[in-house]
């Protein structure tokens, strides 16, 4: 999806995407630390597609010999990517787009592996929010220009891809889905998931992303990052139904009483979307909820971890 997340320490191999889009919250975007490791559950963005045209094979080879831990390789790549799918259909542009993923993730985390080994740098101003100034702001301005941003969350500075400096340079030649991807990505990497162990979205800001990943699934059967999203739409849901540490499913779990935040979410969307699958989904566990059985609903988390609607709390994917 791009992106497995961490473990060079989870802050870097999360740090494709699936740490900005899971951990962090508000202006803070997502890439992850050992320390920050949220979910278990979330996978990279970009995943590995083969593809036979001659063209995506060139363009492959063209950015494997690009310096990858250098943050202006980036450019370099992108145009090269135009270049490659200029007059070609956006299909192909699409599947160069993966590449071109890949690498820009790869980038990042080798830009976040010399970071971390920067012990001259002071990134004070960064962790206070405050303009920085002398070696820190040419960095930042370095990294800007190159299509990559400075963020901190929980006392650590990372390096953050910013996607619309691509974006910006390459829409027109990605189909309208793949566009509507990015932009969904961006989003939720921006306005982040978990931080500390809690989620730190609206519960109908949640919502809407559940619905949004449902849809768009039904709308694009044979998009190319399809099971991308299909893992994100499953994270999301696993946690939905579940909490997390510090987010709890129940106020009160002795007597099943739901937490506000999990009332509020459930409600929302039994009201708004009554004929999405989610709703049935979650009218049947709430159900179960309100009615004290803790059998029934342990049966329900069985179904949906059998069916591959959730993930076990007891998996971790690789």
């Amino acid at each position: 999806n791009m992106f497995r997340i961490s473990e060079i320490s989870l802050k870097f191999v999360l740090l494709s995407f699936v740490y900005f889009v899971f951990i962090a919250c508000g202006n803070k975007s997502t890439n992850t630390t050992d320390e920050a490791r949220d979910s278990s559950y979330i996978k990279i963005d970009t995943s590995m597609v083969k593809v036979e045209n001659p063209k995506i094979t060139a363009y492959k080879s063209f950015v494997l010999q690009l310096d990858s831990v250098d943050s202006k390789s980036l450019q370099l790549a992108v145009d090269e990517f135009k270049r490659v799918v200029a007059g070609q259909s956006l299909d192909l542009g699409d599947s160069a787009y993966v590449v071109l993923q890949n690498f820009a993730d790869s980038l990042e985390y080798e830009l976040n592996i010399q970071l971390q080994n920067d012990t001259l740098t002071d990134f004070e101003a960064i962790l206070l929010n405050k303009k920085p100034t002398g070696a820190l702001l040419k960095l930042v301005n370095e990294l800007k220009m190159s299509g990559f941003r400075l963020n901190a969350i929980e006392g650590t500075v990372y390096i953050a891809l910013d996607r619309k400096f691509v974006l910006s340079q390459i829409s027109m030649h990605l189909t309208e889905p793949m566009q509507r991807y990015i932009q969904q990505i961006d989003i939720e990497n921006k306005e982040g998931f978990l931080n500390d162990a809690s989620i730190c979205i609206s519960a109908n800001k949640y919502v809407e992303r559940l619905i949004w990943y449902e849809n768009f699934i039904k709308e694009n059967p044979s998009f190319l990052l399809i099971d991308n999203c299909k893992n994100y739409k499953k994270a999301y849901l696993t946690y939905f139904l579940t909490g997390i540490d510090n987010t709890q499913l129940y106020e009160n779990e002795e007597e099943m009483k739901l937490a506000p935040y999990f009332v509020k979410a459930y409600n929302y969307v039994i009201k708004t979307y009554p004929d999405s699958e989610l709703t049935q989904l979650v009218t049947e566990y709430k159900t179960a909820i309100e009615q004290k059985n803790k059998s029934l609903v342990n049966e329900l988390i069985k179904k949906y971890i059998i069916k591959g609607w959730i993930y076990s709390q007891n998996t971790t994917l690789e």
